[in-house]
């Protein structure tokens, strides 16, 4: 999964056009397992996938249950928090 850095782009601006071009922002290149949640803001960008469920529960309870899965794309940086 990559992890990209839009710190220093200013016109990365949420929009759909910009979402075509996420793999032209830089990598995040700080270090490996540095990217915590109480110093920098990201916006994660994933899937999502809902089928029936097939679990090996017997009870009739589930029958009509569904499984969601995520699947992450990618991760972008959008700023480091100071002070807070």
């Amino acid at each position: 999964m990559k992890v990209y850095d839009a710190r220093n782009d200013e016109s990365f601006a949420f929009q759909p056009e910009d979402l075509k071009h996420v793999k032209d922002l830089p990598l995040f290149k700080s270090g490996k397992h540095d990217i915590l949640p109480e110093k920098y803001v990201a916006m994660i960008g994933f899937t999502v996938v809902s089928f029936p469920y097939n679990g090996s529960y017997s009870s009739t309870t589930y029958k009509n249950y569904s499984q969601v899965t995520l699947n992450l794309l990618f991760v972008i940086v959008l700023g480091k928090l100071n002070g807070m």
